[in-house]
């Protein structure tokens, strides 16, 4: 019995260590994971300034939307189902540094713009658009073609500094062929579009309304 006493407290004992161990690992993580998004929150208030700093500003605000840390609000519309669409803003420390507009055409077309934003203005706006069409049939399933452009547009005081973009195709029974296929440099003939269309977006952000996006007139 005294041995089996004993084998019981040094079983407690083992067991209270490791729970303390695994708190003080929980813990470590935690403010581990403060200091980062601390980091992040600070390099934000940093203004972009060229090429370098643009990219930077992009991946913090790119880190913190994706861990959940930006605020959001958005509203849906649909324009007489021609066009519908979502717009959603996302704000840090009541800032809007983010506007992501998803919308499609005729059912056919589907586009996300992304406008980051610094100082009520966009420093890098990156427009995906994709049209797609039907492409025959393979095993007895209908296949689809899709045709996708990318347009990466970097501005700086209001001006374009860079444009990139990128075309390719891919169908549904074969993998993305995304990350292969090179950016081009481009004449920025789409800069002036993209700040008109982020000046829509930013008028709509008060009136959540469908009228910013069906009247045309």
């Amino acid at each position: 019995m005294r041995i089996e006493k004993i084998i019981f407290l040094l079983l407690n004992l083992l067991l209270l260590i490791s729970c303390r161990q695994q708190t003080e690992k929980t813990r470590q993580a935690d403010r581990n994971s403060e200091e980062v998004t601390s980091e992040i929150s600070a390099g934000t208030t940093t203004p972009p300034k060229d090429l370098a700093t643009i990219k930077k500003r992009f991946s913090e605000i790119e880190t913190v939307r994706k861990t959940g840390k930006l605020d959001t609000i958005s509203f849906n519309y649909n324009c007489y189902n021609e066009r519908s669409g979502k717009v959603t803003f996302y704000s840090e420390n009541e800032k809007l540094v983010l506007i992501e507009h998803r919308y499609n055409e005729y059912s056919h077309h589907e586009a996300t713009d992304w406008f980051y934003l610094y100082n009520k203005e966009p420093f890098f706006v990156l427009l995906d658009r994709l049209d797609w069409s039907f492409d025959g049939q393979s095993g007895g399933e209908t296949q689809t073609r899709d045709q996708i452009t990318q347009s990466r547009l970097y501005f700086l005081n209001g001006k374009a500094l860079q444009c990139l973009e990128k075309n390719f195709e891919r169908t549904s029974n074969a993998g993305s062929v995304e990350t292969e296929i090179p950016n081009t440099e481009t004449d920025c003939s789409k800069a002036s579009e993209a700040l008109s269309e982020f000046q829509k977006l930013w008028n709509s952000r008060n009136s959540n309304s469908s009228e910013v996006f069906c009247n045309t007139a």
